[in-house]
């Protein structure tokens, strides 16, 4: 499995959110392995957990000792893919972004134009 989709740099504050999180990235906490963040993952509260400490007092997890450090229940920054196809051409767009807490503006941290994977060139 490739880490690029689950690797990125980001402020010392950032927080892995729990209630978006894919089982790859709950399987990254300390005592969580994998079968046990898939099923932390499914078995997720359709609203989402109302806090940290909600998720760490989840029956699957509560006993291993999950530290609520560096976790959070909501987003602030996204990664947004824009492909674009038309006709033989395509054009790929990938911007970070940032919302500000306090305003809750958007802020566009980096935007990148990432070339073509090798199987679209060879297409």
């Amino acid at each position: 499995m490739l880490a690029l989709p689950f690797t990125g740099t980001l402020p010392k504050d950032a927080s892995l959110n729990i209630n978006t999180a894919l089982p790859q990235m709950l399987a990254t906490l300390e005592g969580v392995s994998p079968p046990t963040a898939v099923a932390l993952a499914s078995q997720r509260p359709a609203t989402g957990y109302a806090s940290v400490q909600a998720f760490t007092r989840d029956p699957l997890i509560a006993g291993l000792g999950v530290s609520g450090h560096g976790l959070g229940i909501s987003s602030r920054w996204f990664r947004i893919k824009v492909d674009v196809r038309l006709g033989t051409g395509r054009l790929h767009l990938a911007s970070e972004v940032e919302r500000e807490l306090k305003t809750g503006r958007w802020r566009v941290v980096q935007r990148r134009f990432p070339a073509p994977s090798l199987s679209e060139t060879s297409s």
